[in-house]
């Protein structure tokens, strides 16, 4: 009997030890009303994580052609990537061109600001989500002369779109890049 009365006491307690529909409708209240206030705000960290994520790349690709441009002594090109193919857009010296689906980073050894496939590819970048937006307001390549001075005094800035966010690099004529925060 002894036993008996034990599994009776141990199922009471588990009775005991459930949530009341009050506590469990108090719980879900409480849960709604964080998710009323977190919901925005993640939307927003989301967007600026684009951003970022952008702006330190394009950041790092500038360096490095700045970087190789002084180690190798040689011409270093970034170029717009078009769409879908391992190739820079058509040669522009000027106006606002659009980045948006990459850059090619290369040696430019016949100096004529397109890349071959012959010719000594650094890097390339692939960016596959339309959701961001990259402009160059100085046409559609940057060139590194070999002391890492960008060729041609063509100092200008690209500006870096992700929803409502906005971001310039500008780059001055010894090639440095400073960030400016525009929304």
């Amino acid at each position: 009997m002894a036993a008996t009365s034990l599994i009776d006491i141990a199922l009471s307690q588990r009775r005991i030890a459930g949530y009341s529909l009050f506590e469990l409708l108090t719980c879900l209240a409480i849960l709604s009303i964080v998710l009323f206030y977190a919901l925005p705000h993640l939307a927003v960290a989301v967007e600026n994580g684009r951003l970022e994520r952008r702006v330190n790349l394009f950041t790092v690709s500038i360096k490095a052609a700045k970087t190789q441009a002084i180690k190798t002594s040689r011409e270093i090109i970034i170029c717009a990537r078009q769409e879908k193919l391992q190739a820079c857009q058509p040669s522009s010296v000027s106006g606002a061109s659009d980045w948006s689906n990459g850059w090619i980073i290369f040696i430019d050894s016949n100096a004529d600001k397109v890349y071959q496939p012959e010719e000594h590819l650094i890097k390339l970048v692939d960016l596959k989500t339309a959701l961001c937006q990259v402009t160059w307001n100085r046409g559609n390549y940057l060139s590194y002369y070999r002391f890492g001075i960008l060729q041609g005094s063509r100092a200008g800035s690209f500006t870096i779109t992700c929803g409502d966010k906005q971001t310039q690099l500008v780059i001055n004529w010894v090639g440095r890049v400073r960030r400016v925060n525009r929304k």
